[in-house]
């Protein structure tokens, strides 16, 4: 501590200046009497002014305290300053520990000499030390406990292990061996502890391994295990596989540790697999060679097999493409005959609403009726390549059946009525629950089944029975019986029913028509759906044919999807007499992409029938050209275009629309692309609508209506 100015030391300048510091202080005379405290000092030891009047520094601190000031007075006294860690107990009964240093000053009268005590207390800390040291004496504590039990637990492990575990040093001094190595040599314990690892062996090349993998591992180096051979007590040999490990926690030059298994019986063991292979690979070498002979014989053999099986591969790929090229020539066929027949069936829709005399009338229906009845039979010509060709895709829609089979029965009533004969259904239970199926396949069954039967029957009914069972939990089983008092068939031809073609009896095609496809369109149809289809007949009596099918039951009502013939017809009906311009408020501007004269014509002249102003556009480009200059209320759009297809066309326009940020134009498919599932790629390019060819007039006001009601066609304002 510097020496402080004499002035500074008299009483009343200590009381100004010590009392501001926050380390206790006391002024001492040369025998050690107090002469003053500060706040500080006094604040630790409990004490007022007046109690340490007269009184020694020593008699303000306990005995022990006492003496090691005087100790301190007394050095300090030489002219060194001394102190250290004081302990006491002060009144309150409260030990605090006071860093102490006692240094000597001149006093105002320079023969005087006074003593300065400074004071700082360090209770806290020492006693934060005390708690430290506490904790680390418990932590070190069960440390050492939980190594003791870890020691325990590793010693029984190595004591009771099959294995010979030995620590050495790092000069290769063993320092443990376990129970099973004092077993594998043979030999006592203290017969093997202080001893070199490799004195264990006899060996000499051996012995050298050794003293290389000792050196190595206590480096802390890799070394793989190896065989060695060792003497027993006994004079018995043993080998045995040696692995060297470095102690975990040592630094090099580290302890290891040596693990050794008896592989004597292992080593045994192949040898004689090792004598067993030589004996079978001469036993192989032999049969080897009765085999190369036998091949040299069989070889002749399969090559002419292998030329027979590529002949055969060769004439199946020849029929599959055959099949395939058939295929593809019906949907082809089907669809270029299609294109002009929607031509003949729309003209002669047209001419029919026109003024003609009563022989031109009969002359419009003939055309109308056949030409119906050729793509009837297109229809069934492009069903049966599908089926043969496995392309043929079933919808699963929920559908109801009763209101199915009721809604095929009406579309008979009229022939009926007009050949009178009755025709009749019973259904049992009368409520059923709508399953999940196709419906537009089970009713074109229904339609060739109850079809047949009204046209080969002259007098009597026909009866359809409808039968549903839910036997099987979440299915219904569902049998539909077709009887009618028709010409009936011979037994002996009833298994050319089902042939594509065929007829039972040729003169059939003479008197009553047909093609022979429906009934074979018919089974197959019914087999794909997992059902299978039975016939009885007595010829004059009539004929039976019953299918049964098992279909999943629909769980709501909220997926049906079905609509009637009568129902459409209904709403067609509603709209024969609606005049487009008078409800539109003005002439409906219709744009046209056809590339077919005859297509143009027939939907141009039938939109000009409807008071609505058609242009024609023959392809895509066009088409994008014409709406960019002027805006329709509708576009009817072909599929199979030249270049652009109608569904390239419409993507296009589409893309043009949102990048102008304008409103869509309403498109509607115009195509004779009747297959399942041409719909959904329609609206998927994103078209609005899907009509087929030949143009049904009726559909169409049906659809505008429908469109000027959701107000996407705008009226006049």
């Amino acid at each position: 501590m510097t020496t402080l100015p004499a002035a500074l030391l008299a009483p009343e300048a200590f009381d100004v200046w010590a009392n501001h510091l926050s380390v206790g202080l006391c002024l001492l005379e040369a025998d050690g009497h107090v002469i003053a405290l500060n706040g500080t000092l006094s604040g630790i030891l409990r004490i007022r002014g007046e109690e340490y009047s007269g009184k020694t520094i020593t008699d303000l601190f306990s005995p022990g305290a006492s003496q090691l000031l005087k100790t301190w007075l007394a050095s300090a006294f030489s002219g060194e300053s001394a102190g250290g860690l004081l302990e006491t107990e002060v009144s309150s009964g409260h030990r605090h520990y006071l860093q102490t240093t006692i240094t000597r000053h001149t006093g105002v009268d320079s023969d005087s000499s006074l003593f300065l005590g400074q004071f700082i207390d360090v209770t806290a800390l020492c006693r934060s030390e005390e708690a430290l040291q506490r904790t680390l004496a418990g932590r070190i504590s069960a440390t050492t406990a939980l190594l003791a039990r870890t020691e325990g637990r590793y010693r029984t492990i190595v004591d009771a292990s099959p294995a010979w575990i030995t620590l050495c040093d790092p000069q290769g001094s063993i320092l443990t061996v376990n129970p099973a190595g004092c077993a594998l040599l043979g030999m006592q314990e203290s017969e093997i502890l202080g001893h070199s690892i490799w004195e264990l062996f006899h060996v000499p090349q051996e012995v050298e391994l050794i003293r290389k993998a000792v050196e190595t591992v206590t480096a802390r180096l890799k070394f793989d295990s190896i065989d060695l051979t060792i003497s027993r007590g006994d004079g018995e040999i043993r080998v045995v596989q040696a692995g060297f490990n470095p102690v975990a926690g040592d630094d090099p030059p580290c302890r290891l540790a040596l693990i050794v298994t008896d592989i004597t019986e292992i080593r045994q063991a192949e040898a004689i697999l090792r004598r067993d292979r030589d004996e079978l690979e001469q036993r192989v070498q032999e049969r080897t060679e009765a085999l190369r002979q036998m091949n040299d014989t069989l070889r002749l053999e399969i090559e002419k097999r292998v030329s027979a099986e590529s002949e055969l591969l060769q004439a199946k790929t020849v029929a599959e493409n055959a099949s395939r090229a058939k295929s593809a020539f019906l949907a082809n066929v089907s669809h270029e005959i299609r294109t002009p027949m929607n031509a003949v069936l729309g003209f002669a829709v047209l001419l029919q609403r026109t003024q003609l005399t009563k022989l031109q009338t009969d002359y419009t229906n003939t055309i109308l009726s056949s030409g119906r009845l050729l793509l009837s039979l297109l229809s069934d010509i492009l069903d049966l390549s599908k089926i043969e060709s496995g392309k043929l895709i079933l919808e699963e829609i929920a559908f109801d059946i009763p209101s199915t089979v009721f809604d095929v029965i009406n579309l008979f009533r009229p022939k009926t009525e007009e050949k009178k004969i009755d025709l009749r259904a019973y259904i049992e239970p009368p409520s059923l629950r709508p399953v999940i199926g196709d419906q537009m396949r089970f009713r074109q069954i229904l339609i060739n089944l109850i079809g047949n039967a009204v046209k080969f029957t002259s007098e009597g009914s026909v009866t359809t029975r409808l039968n549903c069972r839910y036997e099987t939990k979440g299915f219904c089983d569902i049998e539909i019986s077709i009887e009618d008092t028709g010409i009936g068939i011979h037994p002996d031809q009833i298994n050319r029913l089902f042939n594509k073609f065929t007829q039972a009896d040729s003169s059939t095609t003479r008197k009553f028509g047909g093609t022979g496809l429906g009934l074979a369109i018919s089974k197959q149809l019914i087999e794909h759906m997992g059902g299978k289809i039975i016939v009885t007949s007595t010829p004059n009596i009539g004929s039976v044919f019953m299918f049964s099918l098992r279909l999943p039951v629909a769980e709501t009502m909220d997926s049906m999807e079905t609509i009637s013939s009568s129902d459409q017809e209904s709403r067609i009906e509603m709209r024969k007499n609606i005049d487009l311009i008078t409800d539109l408020g003005r002439p409906l501007n219709i744009l046209l992409v056809e590339d077919e004269l005859q297509s143009q014509k027939l939907t141009r002249d039938c939109l000009e029938r409807l008071g609505c102003r058609g242009i024609v556009v023959e392809n895509g480009p066009a088409a994008l050209v014409r709406l960019a200059e002027e805006s329709f209320d509708l576009v009817l759009m072909d599929w199979q275009l030249p270049g652009m297809d109608g569904l390239e066309t419409t993507r296009e326009i589409r893309k043009r629309e949102r990048e102008k940020n304008i409103h869509p134009t309403l498109i509607v498919a115009l195509t004779a692309n009747a297959m399942k599932g041409d719909r959904d790629l329609c609206l998927e390019a994103g078209m609005d609508g899907y009509l087929t060819k030949p143009l049904d007039l009726e559909m169409l006001i049906a659809l505008i209506t429908d469109y000027i009601k959701e107000e996407r066609i705008k009226k006049r304002a």
